[in-house]
């Protein structure tokens, strides 16, 4: 059975927070990402880490497949996304 947390990411995936991820691409502050949304702080930052390693695995199969331009695509939405609290290794400092 499912949990009915809220914020529980595993359980339901959080399509609602395209906006949010396109607002950090596009160099928004993660205080006012936070304010955009309900979702718990360290939702966030897992869904921008999920994206990461989508990311990282569609640039390897582009790269498998030969189409440098999905690889270049990925490469830069890496970079976009991989800035401030969402690229750090661990959020307990």
């Amino acid at each position: 059975m499912a949990s009915s947390d809220s914020n529980d990411f595993v359980s339901r995936p959080r399509f609602g927070l395209m906006e949010v991820v396109y607002e950090w691409a596009q160099g928004m502050s993660f205080a006012r990402i936070v304010e955009m949304t309900d979702v718990l702080e360290g939702t966030i930052v897992r869904v921008m880490g999920r994206l990461d390693e989508c990311c990282r695995e569609v640039k390897g199969a582009a790269r498998i497949v030969g189409d440098p331009e999905l690889y270049g695509k990925m490469e830069k939405c890496q970079e976009l996304i991989r800035r401030d609290i969402c690229a750090t290794a661990s959020l307990y400092m």
